[in-house]
């Protein structure tokens, strides 16, 4: 009776290469369509993976999963507003810093084409 030879005792041979090669080509394959199988159960807002339908459905009626849904949209609509409220702020420091520098400049004598500055500070005419 003789014992079934380890992998390491045989003499590899063309064919049983092809053959460990097209093995590992269709565990491959499979390890990527199971990957893409499991990405359609992945929620993008909470971060979760699962393994099944049942298990997902279940998450996305859940309250966690609308609990973070909902905070991730106010904390977008709190950064839109924040955004827009710096443009604002920025705008008017830029309008402040302007009047500063034209009562600066009336102040100091310097003629500048601006009507409001005219009006606002007589020159003197020698």
């Amino acid at each position: 009776r003789s014992r079934r030879l380890l992998d390491v005792e045989v003499k590899e041979t063309v064919a049983i290469k092809e053959e460990r090669a097209l093995k590992a080509a269709k565990e491959e394959a499979l390890k990527q369509e199971l990957k893409a199988v499991v990405r359609e159960f992945y929620c993008d807002i909470c971060g979760k993976q699962y393994a099944g339908v049942s298990d997902f459905a279940v998450h996305l009626s859940g309250y966690e999963h609308g609990h973070t849904k909902r905070l991730k949209e106010a904390k977008e609509a709190n950064r839109a507003r924040t955004a827009a409220k710096a443009g604002n702020q920025a705008k008017q420091d830029q309008a402040r810093h302007l009047k500063q520098m034209q009562r600066r400049m009336a102040a100091a004598g310097v003629k500048t084409g601006n009507a409001a500055t005219k009006a606002a500070v007589p020159v003197p005419h020698p």
